[in-house]
C-alpha cells in the first residue's frame, strides 16, 4: 500500500511555533456533545470522506484535548466526532498493564507478563485489557509495548517483552489478539528502535517532569539511534512485523526518536517497510506532545493522526488545505485508514464487535494475581546445609517470620509514567503474607529506613526472612545504574550475616546487581506484580504455586557487561547513539563475548526438577522446503508438579557472516505432575535458520552445517542435534 506524497515544503521551526498556540485552541473547541454516544453510520469510509469539508477533515487527522467536559479525562486521546455525518468519536487510553483511567485491574508489568513464557495466558490478559477498555468506553488501548531492551537501566525496560525477538514477537501477537478479539483496537508501540529514555545526569527518584525528561542525556525526544539494516532487521523490527502480519494489529504508534537521521515520525524508510513490504492496513499514531516535529514530514512519510492536540495537524494543516499547499488526497487517505479501523470494530456504527465490556471483575483480579505468580522467576534457591532448599517455606514448619524491607506495606502496582494503572484496591507484601500464615505463624517486621540494626535484631529473633528489595523506573527517565538503591544491598548483606535463612524477593523493573548474592540462599524476581503484589507473592514463596518464570532480560554482573558500556553507544554523543554492537544484544551478546552472566537469558528455576530425553529432528538433511520437526521428551522427576519452559536454539557452525552463537527460535510450556512425562513438540522454518544480508536487502540461508539446542535456558542446553542445510 503506497500513499499519495504531499506537495508542500516543510514547515519553517518558527512557524510552527507561531501556530501551536492558535492549533492548541483550536484543538479544544467543537468537542463531542452529550449525544455522542448516539452517533453511528452504516456509510462506508470513502463515502463519509466524499461529504467531509476542509474543516472537518482537520479535525479527523489529530486528537483534542477534552471531550464534552474539559474535567472529564477518562481517555488519553481523543478524535472529535462528526455530528453531521453521525461519525461517533475515537477514544483511546493507555496502556500496557490495563486501562489507564480507572478504576480497573492493574496486571503485572509487561515483563512480568512475558517472563511466564505462556502465550495463552498473554491472550488472555490482552482480552481482559481490551474488554475493561470497552468498559470505560474506550475504543482505543495503547498497547502492547513491544520494543527490545538494549540498556538494562532502560526506563521502560519493565514495559516491554524483554531483549528477544521471537520471544517479543510472540508475546505481541498473543496480546494483540486477545485485545481485539475483545472489540478493542490494539496498539503496537513504539516503531521503532526506542530502547532508551535518557540517561540521568543525577541521582533521581521516579517524579520526572516532561521537561526535565527532555534535559536527559540521550533524552528520547531528540535522540538518533543509528542502527545498521541488519539489526534493525533482525533484533527491533520483528516483534511489529508480527503484529502485522501475524496479529493484524489496528494501530502502530510511532517512537520519539529518530532513526537513522529521521524522526520516526517522519521516517519514510520505516513507514514503506510497514506498508508495503507488510501490507499494514491499519493507521499510524504519533506518541504523545512531542511526537511530531513537523506537518509536511509527517503527512509525506505516512503518520495518520497526531496526538494528543492538533499543533501540526490542526491550524497548520488547514491552512495547506485551504491554500492548496497540502494534496488533499493525501489527507483523504489518512482519514479514510483511521476510519477503516473503526468500520472494523463497529465503533463507526456505533456497535462495536467482540463481548460486552466488563472491568474489575473476580475473574480479571484471578487473571492478574495468577499472572504475577506464574511471572515469578526463582533465580536461585539452594539447600540450606545437608537440607533442602529454603523456598518453599512451609507455614506447618515455622513459628516465627521476618518480613524486612522499606516498602513491604505498599504493593508494587508497577513502575512510572503513561502505563501506571488506578486499581480498585491493591494487597500489599505485608498483607498477603499475613493472610497466607493466619496467626499460627509469628510476624516480625523491620523498615531498613528506620536503621539497619532494627533489621539485624529482627533477623535474629526468627527462624527465616524475608527481604523485599526494589527500584524506582519509570517512563521518561533511564535508571542511574543497575544498583539498588539507598542502603538495600547493606540490609540485604547485614540481615544475611544475622540468618542463615533468608530469601530476597526482588521488585524491578529490570536487572540489578546482586553484590550479597553468595550470601543468601533464595533469591526470587517477581517484578512489578500489580494490584495483586501482596498474594502473588505469598503464593509463591509459601509454595501454593510453581515459580516457572523464565528470565526475558540476562541479568549480568555489571552494567559494563552489556554491549552498551561506551558513551557512543549509551546514552550517545551529540545526541546521537551508536548501535555499533549490532546484532549481539543481550545473550547474544553474552555468549559471543564469552562473558558470564549472573542469570542467564531464560534462567528461572522450579520447585521440582526436569529431566530432558534425547532430541529428535526430522528431517535432519533439507532444503528447508518444509518445516523441520523437533521433539524432545521432558519429565518431572520431582516430588511436586511443576512448569517447565523448553527452549529451543538454532547455532550456526562456520557461518559466512558473524552471527551469534545460538538464536532463540522456538519455545513450549509444559506444566507436569510428579513422574509425569511429556514429549514436545516444535516447529522450525526457513526464516529460524535466515539472517539479513544488507548487501542484497534480503533474508539469505548460508546451506551448511546448524546445531538444534534444547534446554532450559540460554546456558543450561540438555540436548542438541545436527542439522545440514542444502
Amino acid at each position: 500500500m503506497s500513499r499519495v506524497p504531499a506537495t508542500t515544503c516543510r514547515l519553517s521551526s518558527v512557524l510552527a511555533a507561531g501556530l501551536a498556540i492558535g492549533a492548541l485552541v483550536a484543538s479544544t473547541i467543537g468537542g463531542g456533545d452529550e449525544s455522542e454516544t448516539e452517533l453511528g453510520t452504516d456509510r462506508s469510509p470513502a463515502e463519509l470522506i466524499d461529504e467531509l469539508d476542509l474543516g472537518q477533515k482537520t479535525a479527523l487527522t489529530h486528537g483534542h484535548a477534552f471531550d464534552r467536559n474539559p474535567f472529564d479525562r477518562r481517555q488519553t486521546g481523543y478524535v472529535a466526532p462528526v455530528p453531521e455525518l453521525d461519525i461517533p468519536p475515537l477514544k483511546l487510553t493507555d496502556g500496557p498493564h490495563g486501562v489507564r483511567h480507572g478504576p480497573a485491574t492493574a496486571f503485572p508489568a509487561g515483563v512480568s507478563q512475558i517472563s511466564t513464557w505462556d502465550c495463552d495466558r498473554l491472550y488472555a490478559v490482552g482480552h481482559a485489557m481490551g474488554r475493561e477498555a470497552k468498559a470505560a468506553e474506550q475504543d482505543v488501548l495503547l498497547a502492547p509495548a513491544i520494543n527490545i531492551v538494549r540498556v538494562p537501566t532502560g526506563g521502560r525496560t519493565f514495559e516491554y517483552f524483554g531483549e528477544d525477538p521471537s520471544l517479543a514477537a510472540r508475546g505481541a501477537v498473543a496480546t494483540i489478539r486477545g485485545i481485539q478479539d475483545a472489540g478493542t483496537i490494539a496498539t503496537a508501540k513504539h516503531f521503532v528502535a526506542n530502547n532508551q529514555e535518557g540517561k540521568p545526569r543525577f541521582r533521581t527518584g521516579s517524579d520526572v517532569p516532561v521537561l526535565r525528561s527532555v534535559l536527559q542525556r540521550g533524552s528520547r525526544f531528540v535522540v538518533d539511534s543509528q542502527v545498521s539494516e541488519r539489526a534493525l532487521r533482525e533484533l527491533y523490527l520483528p516483534a511489529f512485523r508480527a503484529a502485522v502480519e501475524a496479529a493484524d494489529v489496528g494501530a502502530v504508534m510511532t517512537a520519539y526518536n529518530s532513526v537513522n537521521g529521521d524522526y520516526a515520525s517522519e521516517n519514510a524508510p520505516l513507514f514503506d517497510v510497514l506498508e508495503d513490504e507488510w501490507g499494514f492496513d491499519g493507521f499510524t499514531v504519533s506518541d504523545w506532545l512531542l511526537g511530531v516535529k513537523s506537518r509536511d514530514g509527517s503527512i509525506e512519510a505516512g503518520l495518520d493522526l497526531e496526538m494528543p492536540y492538533g499543533l501540526f495537524y490542526g491550524l497548520p494543516l488547514r491552512l495547506g488545505l485551504t491554500l492548496g499547499s497540502v494534496d488533499e488526497a493525501t489527507i483523504d487517505g489518512m482519514i479514510e485508514r483511521t476510519l477503516g479501523q473503526m468500520e472494523r470494530f463497529g465503533i463507526l456504527q456505533g456497535e462495536r464487535v467482540g463481548p460486552p465490556g466488563v472491568a474489575n471483575t473476580a475473574e480479571h483480579q484471578r487473571l492478574a494475581r495468577e499472572t504475577a505468580a506464574h511471572g515469578a522467576v526463582l533465580l536461585k534457591n539452594e539447600p540450606i546445609g545437608d537440607g533442602d532448599p529454603l523456598l518453599p517455606i512451609d507455614p506447618d514448619r515455622i513459628d516465627s517470620l521476618a518480613v524486612i524491607g522499606d516498602a513491604i506495606d505498599t504493593a508494587t502496582v508497577g513502575g512510572g509514567g503513561s502505563s501506571a494503572v488506578s486499581p480498585p484496591y491493591t494487597v500489599s507484601p505485608l498483607a498477603g503474607i499475613e493472610t497466607r500464615l493466619g496467626a499460627d505463624v509469628r510476624i516480625v517486621t523491620a523498615d531498613p529506613t528506620n536503621g539497619i540494626d532494627r533489621a539485624v535484631d529482627v533477623a535474629e529473633s526468627v527462624e527465616c526472612a524475608l527481604i523485599f528489595v526494589h527500584d524506582a523506573a519509570t517512563e521518561g527517565v533511564d535508571r542511574y545504574d543497575m544498583a539498588l538503591h539507598g542502603t538495600q544491598d547493606e540490609v540485604v548483606s547485614a540481615v544475611a550475616e544475622a540468618n542463615d535463612r533468608v530469601a530476597v524477593v526482588l521488585d524491578t523493573g529490570g536487572p540489578v546487581t546482586m553484590p550479597w548474592v553468595a550470601s543468601v540462599p533464595a533469591v526470587c524476581e517477581l517484578w512489578y506484580p500489580g494490584m495483586e503484589d501482596g498474594r502473588a507473592t505469598a503464593d509463591i514463596v509459601f509454595g501454593d504455586v510453581d515459580p516457572g518464570g523464565k528470565l526475558p532480560i540476562t541479568f549480568g554482573e555489571r552494567f559494563d557487561d552489556y554491549p552498551v558500556s561506551t558513551p557512543e553507544q549509551y546514552p550517545g554523543v551529540a545526541n546521537t547513539v551508536t548501535y555499533a554492537e549490532g546484532v549481539f544484544v543481550g545473550y547474544r551478546h553474552f555468549d559471543a563475548h564469552d562473558i558470564d552472566p549472573l542469570f542467564p537469558f531464560g534462567h528461572g528455576e522450579s520447585y521440582t526438577t526436569f529431566d530432558y530425553g534425547e532430541l529428535s529432528v526430522s528431517p535432519a538433511e533439507t532444503a528447508l522446503s518444509r518445516p523441520i520437526s523437533v521433539a524432545i521428551p521432558v519429565e518431572n522427576t520431582g516430588d511436586r508438579p511443576g512448569r517447565e519452559v523448553v527452549q529451543v536454539y538454532v547455532a550456526p557452525m562456520g557461518p559466512s557472516v558473524p552471527r551469534p552463537p545460538k538464536e532463540l527460535r522456538a519455545f513450549e510450556t509444559v506444566t507436569l505432575a510428579p513422574g509425569e512425562r511429556s514429549v514436545v513438540e516444535l516447529t522450525l522454518s526457513a526464516d529460524d535458520f535466515a539472517y539479513y544480508d544488507d548487501s542484497l536487502a534480503d533474508w539469505v540461508v548460508d546451506p551448511g552445517e546448524y546445531t538444534i539446542l534444547a534446554g532450559s535456558s540460554s546456558r543450561d542446553i540438555r540436548a542438541s542435534h545436527p542439522v545440514t542445510i542444502r
